[in-house]
């Protein structure tokens, strides 16, 4: 790939990488539109195929007989000729896609050359969406923006999909994904772009568009203050959770690329996304292009997410994401005033509320040399290392992707159960003490690994996270309030990040860290450093550890009263 930074305006640039994927794509399929990958890197949805043969037509080449060597007209009709049972996501894809074309008639250039049968099975798919209580609901929403289109004499519920999504913003301003249990991650940027989208794609003359457009904007405000005070000076955007990595610089390019094609926001707060954008780009092609395979890479053999995330598959949504952001950056390209703020360390101490009733939030600390992310969720039931609450750094503290280890977060087993002080917070408070700046989180009760919301009564944590340069500690306050209680086992873990073996230009620093503990139990002790040697089960989006120390303690029998363990690190 050449020096992006080349590209002045940010509509070449997102063509540019379009025009990269497109090509990989392309010839990744035959003409059934049937993957000639390897098995092994993931399965390709076919509604996804048709949908970026809509956008490739809507967006980058009107005559799309000839591309690659192939008739995108002929292979999306073949996808349709061999359609089996299709998923939501399947059908919301297929839709839009065809939406490309206009209305389901004898002069669709794809739908005029399916038999009657297969007509009759794409326009019954295309009627069915389901009851959702979560995000999923903006795929309905995609369904019938679709059919707006394709269908515009039959009666569209849009609307109907379009307000359970906004009532769910509006109860707390952020969008939980996981059905009201305060899980707040980045899928609710990822929801408030497929409905804007869906919104996008209805008929001009549609009399309720511009007012349920209108009706984001307050939510893309609240979501826009948030992926400020995530955005690090140095391009890195979303870094927990299931989007930490690719998806996360993505979502966030998106995400600001409609606010600014909608002029939801204006004057500095635009300028700034707009140099955002190029920053967070730059940062996504410097640590997760490949070269070689000419794709932003989601997983390879260091570097692997989720077990049921493959580059592959992954790859042909990019490629819808890059040229939508493309369109967007044109359209507010026409605006004259194209002033542009880049990125720069700042300090940083704040917190974001993201549900009060539940006590979530996320906890954002900066020098403007390192920034540290910390979420404090309400759910699920099932905890996930990625999701856990510790304080995320690139570089310092990066934890594991998938499995669940008590990476900067004691787990403890009691009765034979296993438990964590992580989810369902009682309060917060952000304070300033002896040069420190401290998080302070009560766990009234901590959380059972086995049985999710199930608390234990006789044991609860304050936990402290105090942030100053080149330091960070965690004080755990536990408080006993019953005698004789055995904590069969304290663990945590500490690890020492390494760079991608592929990446380390694009990486950035890696800090050697110096790990400390101080205990009022005795039985609790830090072990010396061990090698990973290779576990892939400690892997992350960036690379794997190469060390780790264990904070563990075994049998230890405790009276009522408080107690303490404090792990501090330095580099």
């Amino acid at each position: 790939m050449k020096d992006i930074r080349e590209f002045n305006l940010r509509s070449e640039l997102h063509k540019y990488i379009s025009e990269k994927l497109l090509k990989t794509a392309i010839n990744s399929i035959d003409r059934q539109g049937k993957s000639l990958m390897d098995s092994s890197e993931g399965a390709l949805w076919s509604g996804t195929v048709v949908l970026v043969i809509g956008e490739i037509k809507r967006l980058l080449r009107e005559d799309i007989s000839n591309v690659e060597g192939k008739n995108l007209v002929e292979v999306a009709t073949n996808i349709l000729k061999t359609w089996d049972t299709q998923s939501e996501i399947d059908t919301c894809f297929t839709g839009l896609g065809l939406s490309s074309w206009g209305a389901l008639d004898d002069n669709h250039p794809i739908y005029s050359q399916l038999s009657n049968k297969e007509k009759k099975k794409l326009y019954s798919t295309l009627a069915v969406t389901r009851d959702f209580k979560n995000n999923w609901e903006a795929f309905n929403s995609c369904i019938e923006a679709g059919n707006s289109i394709l269908k515009p004499d039959v009666k569209n519920t849009i609307e109907v999909h379009i307000n359970k999504i906004i009532e769910n913003y509006t109860k707390t301003g952020y969008f939980d994904d996981a059905d009201n249990k305060g899980n707040y991650n980045s899928y609710g940027l990822m929801s408030l772009n497929y409905c804007l989208k869906a919104l996008e794609v209805l008929p001009e003359k549609n009399n309720f568009k511009k007012k349920l457009i209108d009706q984001f904007r307050p939510h893309f405000l609240t979501y826009f203050s948030l992926v400020k005070a995530m955005t690090f000076g140095d391009g890195t955007g979303w870094v927990f959770g299931r989007s930490a990595g690719v998806l996360g610089q993505l979502q966030i390019i998106i995400f600001l690329e409609q606010a600014l094609a909608h002029s939801f926001i204006a004057g500095d707060d635009a300028a700034w996304a707009r140099g955002a954008i190029k920053q967070i780009t730059y940062k996504m092609v410097e640590l997760f292009w490949d070269e070689k395979k000419q794709w932003f890479c989601f997983r390879d053999e260091f570097h692997t997410p989720y077990s049921y995330r493959k580059t592959y598959p992954m790859h042909w949504d990019l490629l819808r994401y890059f040229m939508q952001a493309m369109e967007y950056a044109l359209e507010d390209e026409k605006m004259v005033d194209q002033k542009e703020i880049s990125l720069k360390g700042e300090h940083k101490c704040t917190e974001i509320i993201t549900n009060k009733e539940l006590q979530t939030s996320i906890f954002i600390w900066s020098d403007g040399l390192d920034q540290f992310v910390l979420p404090i969720m309400g759910g699920p039931n099932r905890l996930t290392t990625d999701c856990l609450p510790k304080p995320f750094c690139r570089g310092i503290i990066e934890g594991v992707t998938e499995n669940l280890k008590p990476i900067w977060v004691p787990m403890l087993t009691i009765n034979k159960l296993t438990y964590m002080p992580a989810n369902f917070a009682s309060s917060t408070k952000v304070n300033s003490e002896d040069g420190w700046d401290n998080y302070e989180v009560i766990y009234d009760k901590i959380c059972s690994v086995d049985k999710g919301e199930e608390p234990i009564s006789s044991i609860s944590f304050k936990t402290i996270y105090s942030f100053r340069s080149n330091s960070f500690k965690r004080e755990d306050v536990i408080f006993i309030k019953k005698d004789n209680l055995i904590i069969e086992s304290f663990n945590m873990e500490l690890l020492q990040s390494a760079p991608h073996p592929k990446r380390v230009s694009g990486y950035g620093k890696v800090c050697q860290i110096k790990p400390t503990l101080q205990s009022s139990i005795s039985q609790i002790t830090m072990s010396e450093p061990t090698a990973i040697d290779g576990d892939l089960s400690y892997r992350n989006y960036y690379g794997l550890p190469t060390s780790k120390w264990v904070v563990s303690g075994e049998n230890i029998s405790l009276t009522q009263g408080e107690y303490n363990v404090v792990t501090e690190i330095s580099w």
